[in-house]
Parts: structure tokens; C-alpha cells; sequence
């Protein structure tokens, strides 16, 4: 099986380890999504 998106009790089971905005730093993108591109990319080669 390929793992293409993070489901729902994946992502709440990685969310605690991913460090908070801290003070006045620019706003983030999401994480979630960049995580789901990385395992994208891992998954397929991005052939």
C-alpha cells in the first residue's frame, strides 16, 4: 500500500511532535500539507 495523504488519526497522532509558531515569526504554511507532499514525493518519484 502507498501512502499518498496522511488520514485523519495519522496526522492527530503527529501533530504534538510538530514545534508551535512561536512570538512574531511569519505566519506558516500548513503543515499537513507539506507533510502530504513529502510523502507524495517519497511514494512516487514525482515521475
Amino acid at each position: 500500500m502507498k501512502i499518498r495523504e496522511l488520514i485523519d488519526q495519522h496526522w492527530e497522532e503527529i501533530k504534538p511532535i510538530i514545534p508551535e509558531k512561536k512570538g512574531r515569526e511569519k505566519p506558516r504554511a500548513d503543515e499537513r500539507a507539506k507533510l502530504n507532499a513529502i510523502l507524495y514525493f517519497l511514494s512516487t518519484g514525482c515521475r
